[in-house]
């Protein structure tokens, strides 16, 4: 026979366990989990995953992604009125699904500040070559 002494924590454990899972959007496998293990159950559905949250950071990244591609559309459009030339399409790999735009090439002028831009070189001293090989070297 079933006592009480473990009916009442089994019964809490599924319905906490139920509850837990219904914060991160799978209240059936709480319940199942919290049925089947009672107390133990709440742990199980602390470790599986949270749908919602995923759901939510894939919508974000949809968002973005269409918030960048009407964006390059209008830049595109405003190159093509202010008479620009357009730019090669990057080529991407067929395993890769997105690809990084090539690095933009890096002039001696890019990084320097205009106060040190007309500074005049450095000299550099040259060490004179030594003809004869140092003892124990070879």
């Amino acid at each position: 026979m079933i006592t009480e002494e473990f009916f009442w924590p089994w019964l809490i454990g599924a319905a906490v366990s139920t509850i837990v899972g219904a914060s991160r959007d799978q209240r059936d496998s709480g319940l199942v989990w919290g049925l089947l293990l009672g107390p133990l159950g709440i742990l199980v559905v602390l470790f599986l995953p949270n749908l919602r949250k995923e759901k939510e950071t894939a919508a974000k990244m949809e968002l973005q992604n269409a918030t960048i591609h009407a964006q390059m559309e209008q830049l595109r459009l405003l190159r093509k009125l202010a008479g620009e030339p357009e730019p090669s399409p990057v080529i991407t790999s067929p395993s890769s699904k997105s690809a990084a735009p090539p690095p933009r090439p890096v002039g001696p002028d890019d990084f320097i500040p205009e106060s040190l831009q007309n500074l005049p070189p450095k000299k550099v001293r040259q060490v004179p070559s030594v003809g004869k090989p140092i003892k124990g070297m070879m």
